[in-house]
């Protein structure tokens, strides 16, 4: 799921590379993390218990 190019054969094989946001088969990415808890607390600000973070 990086993304970078897995090499089969001497060639490059034919599959899609996770986007910025990762994708639907992978581990949420790092950006993904970052971005979501920035949104979190511009919503809710310091006034926030805990966040379930599901998927």
């Amino acid at each position: 799921c990086r993304r970078s190019e897995n090499k089969i054969g001497g060639g490059v094989a034919n599959r899609r590379l996770a986007g910025k946001f990762g994708d639907y088969n992978c581990d949420s990415p790092w950006s993904l993390v970052e971005s979501a808890a920035k949104a979190m607390r511009s919503k809710h600000g310091d006034n926030i218990e805990f966040v379930l973070w599901t998927g």
